[in-house]
């Protein structure tokens, strides 16, 4: 019988453990939620889709994030600014079904994934980005032993994958990310990781949920069908029909359709909705971060404020 925890989405549903155990031990499925600060132990069988996994402070040697023991599949999760010794730990040798796709790995203390004994373990579509490799750069930001590791469509930033594995058609140099310094893993609009990928391999959606998209600026340099999915867990799409210097993916997200210019401020926080999209500010709340200061005035004040949470 599966036991399963399935909430409304990782935006709406939200578990806070308080870094003073695990929360969903036993559990088969999740989906749907965001894991702040409690690890993960899943020793069966187990299936994670649309799971954020954040701040999880574990101390000593064997500290976790998530560990796998069995076959398992993990599909449009993100691993973020967890600080542990292992984020992702697997170590299961009689397994034949271990596969991490469409995810990302992120701001992680030290190596995001850590696989022992597994063959093969797949990862397909996913984002390695600035994670702290335990030893020093050679650990890598995926540390594998003892195991058959096949590696497609993947970005890594920062280091890469030690101990050997079968990459195909991957990116660690320089991905050009829409906005690094706000860990915004999205492709930016010089990256090289667009329209370059296998579409054979590659899901037909992404993280988010977005179809494979061919930008017209690009020229295909994919291979299987269609010739133009993107590297890493992020379908880059630039798409402007209104011509207001906004994406319209953006416009779509914030505001639900493209009824707003970028020289609009319908938050009234002295930020057009253009300067809003470079700050990565929220459009439709005059503070974004909640600490009493608006967005207009932390993009525009003198800085006496000594604001330092990154917003603007």
């Amino acid at each position: 019988l599966d036991v399963a925890l399935v909430g409304s989405g990782a935006g709406e549903t939200i578990i806070d453990a308080q870094n003073t155990g695990s929360p969903v031990s036993g559990m088969r499925i999740l989906a749907g939620l965001s894991l702040i600060r409690g690890p993960i132990a899943l020793p069966g069988t187990a299936y994670m889709r649309g799971v954020d996994v954040r701040n999880v402070v574990v101390g000593g040697s064997s500290g976790k994030a998530v560990e796998f023991l069995s076959d398992f599949r993990v599909s449009g999760c993100r691993f973020m600014d967890n600080n542990v010794l292992y984020t992702i730990y697997v170590s299961s040798s009689g397994s034949t079904d271990m596969t991490i796709i469409n995810s990302l790995a992120a701001n992680n203390a030290h190596s995001a994934l850590t696989v022992y004994w597994c063959n093969p373990f797949r990862i397909i579509n996913c984002t390695f980005a600035n994670n702290d490799p335990e030893y020093g750069e050679s650990m890598g930001q995926v540390y594998q032993q003892s195991s058959r590791v096949l590696v497609y469509n993947s970005i890594f930033k920062g280091g890469g994958i030690n101990g050997g594995a079968e990459v195909h058609n991957c990116n660690n140099n320089d991905p050009s990310f829409r906005a690094e310094g706000y860990k915004d893993y999205q492709l930016g609009t010089a990256s090289p990781c667009v329209d370059v990928a296998d579409g054979f391999i590659a899901p037909k959606k992404d993280l988010l949920g977005y179809v494979r998209h061919d930008d017209p600026a690009t020229v295909n340099a994919g291979i299987g069908r269609p010739l133009y999915a993107d590297l890493g867990c992020f379908e880059a799409d630039f798409t402007d029909v209104d011509s207001d210097g906004l994406p319209d993916r953006w416009e779509k997200e914030n505001f639900g359709g493209l009824g707003y210019s970028g020289s609009m401020d319908p938050d009234n926080d002295g930020l057009s909705n253009q300067e809003e999209f470079v700050a990565h500010t929220d459009p439709t709340d005059d503070d974004t971060d909640k600490d009493g200061i608006g967005d207009g005035d932390e993009l525009y004040g003198n800085g006496t404020h000594g604001d330092t949470d990154g917003y603007v």
